[in-house]
This record gives structure tokens, C-alpha cells and sequence, in this order.
């Protein structure tokens, strides 16, 4: 990877672009190589420090039960700095996702926004700092934040590095979003699956004991459920364990053999 030699970057034109570029196909490595979400945004804030010609760190911010949390940092200083935010409840990172704004600190010292806050960055070492939103399905979900030890740091090329690197942030977080619901709705269809057979085991129960077709059978347990302020799976659930003498027992999830 990266050495010590990419902190002379340029800042702006083809040779920006060039750079650019390049770092766009460590992202795809990244997107290959990583096997976990929390994964790949600790490798994004590792090439976030990489991709600066100043001494930077870097973190994500996501909002997790409506409470900012540090999902990832580049090192304890990062980390520091967002919980500073975190305790005060106000600083760039928090604006940044309330406002949907990018936010730019060009000198804490010279600072008059966020309380008390620039001074205790200041206290850590640092003096400059931008924090980008990081949006998913056009709601923010947290911030993407670089921290640095000079003033002045984030200006023309700085700031198009963060914006790149913030997107894909936002892009990895709407994915991770994704795959949760879709695994979420997974859940979901397979509880409804079984509920499916429980309530159909008890129909055919209802209907050898009544002698009646599915219908009748089915009108039966709704007005017990009704009768008994109990959901119909609970009843139908009832039904086959009396009947069994004992629970039913879930079907396996079909997973095919290896075809021959």
C-alpha cells in the first residue's frame, strides 16, 4: 500500500484527478477484500490518513438508537475528539448530520461556533477539521470526520478527497442498511411460513373432529379466537400440541444437495 511519499499530493488539477483515480481502485479492493461492514469503513478511515499530505486522523459517526456513536477510527485521537462532541452535544460532526451539511473548522483557536468544544480539540492536539453527512435514502445516518494537527488543512484538494471518501462511506452504510431490512423481511417471511403450517395443521385436526370442510373448520377457530381474545396462531398452536401431546416442531429451512 500507500507510503510516506503520497503526503506530497497534489492539491488540484490532473495530477488531483490521477490521484483520485487511484484511489478509487483501492476502494473497489477494499469493497472485494473486506469481509464485514464495520471492516471495510476501518480500512476507508485507514486510507483516509493515507490519502492526506498532512498528519490526519479519522472516524465515522453513526447514530444508533438516536445516540452518536463512533463506529470506526483511524486511531484513539479520532476517537477523543468524537466523544468530546459526543459529551457536549454539540460540534462539527453532530452539525454535519442535524444539518445534512458538510462542516469545515479551518482554526479551532479562531473558532466561535460549538460551545466549549473548539477549546477541548484544541487541548488534544488539533486545529483544524471538516465532517461530512453521510446519508442513506435521503435521511442522514451519521458523519464522516478528519481531523488535523495544523490549521488551514481543509481547502480545494483536501476537501475533495473527503467528499470522495465520505460518499463511499454513505454508500457502504445504505448497503449495510439494506441488507439488515432485507434480512429483517427474511425473518419475517419465515415466521409467517410457519405460522402458515401450524394453522393448517389445525384445520385438518378441526376438520376430522367436526366432519366439516376447511372453511367451516377455519370459522371454528376464529370464533375461538375471538371467544378467547387469543391470536389464531396461539389457538391453531393449542390445537396441534393437545392433539399431538406435544409442540410441533419447526420445519428446516430447504437447503438443496449438491446436484448429480
Amino acid at each position: 500500500m500507500a507510503g510516506d511519499a503520497e503526503r506530497d499530493g497534489p492539491e488540484s488539477g490532473p495530477e488531483l484527478i490521477e490521484e483520485l483515480s487511484g484511489r478509487f481502485l483501492e476502494i473497489q479492493s477494499l469493497l472485494a477484500e473486506t469481509a464485514t461492514f464495520r471492516g471495510f469503513l476501518s480500512d476507508l478511515v485507514a486510507l483516509a490518513v493515507r490519502s492526506f499530505p498532512e498528519k490526519v486522523s479519522s472516524s465515522v459517526t453513526l447514530m444508533r438508537g438516536g445516540q452518536p456513536e463512533t463506529a470506526v477510527s483511524s486511531d484513539e485521537l479520532a476517537t477523543m475528539a468524537d466523544q468530546a462532541q459526543y459529551g457536549l452535544e454539540t460540534g462539527p460532526c453532530l452539525t454535519a448530520f442535524r444539518s445534512g451539511q458538510e462542516v469545515i473548522v479551518t482554526d479551532l483557536e479562531q473558532e466561535g461556533r460549538f460551545g466549549e468544544y473548539p477549546g477541548k480539540a484544541v487541548a488534544l492536539g488539533l486545529r483544524s477539521m471538516v465532517a461530512m453527512p453521510l446519508s442513506g435514502s435521503g435521511d442522514a445516518v451519521g458523519a464522516f470526520n478528519v481531523y488535523a494537527a495544523e490549521p488551514g488543512v481543509f481547502t480545494d484538494g483536501s476537501l475533495v478527497r473527503a467528499r470522495v471518501l465520505a460518499s463511499v462511506a454513505a454508500g457502504a452504510v445504505e448497503i449495510a442498511r439494506r441488507l439488515t431490512e432485507q434480512s429483517q423481511l427474511n425473518d419475517d417471511l419465515k415466521a409467517a411460513m410457519a405460522s402458515r403450517r401450524i394453522i393448517d395443521q389445525a384445520l385438518g385436526i378441526t376438520m376430522a373432529q367436526e366432519s366439516c370442510d376447511a372453511d367451516a373448520a377455519f370459522a371454528v377457530l376464529r370464533r375461538r379466537s375471538q371467544t378467547e381474545h387469543r391470536k389464531l396462531r396461539d389457538i391453531a398452536l393449542s390445537i396441534v400440541t393437545e392433539t399431538a401431546g406435544a409442540p410441533p416442531v419447526e420445519a428446516p429451512d430447504f437447503v438443496p444437495g449438491p446436484q448429480r
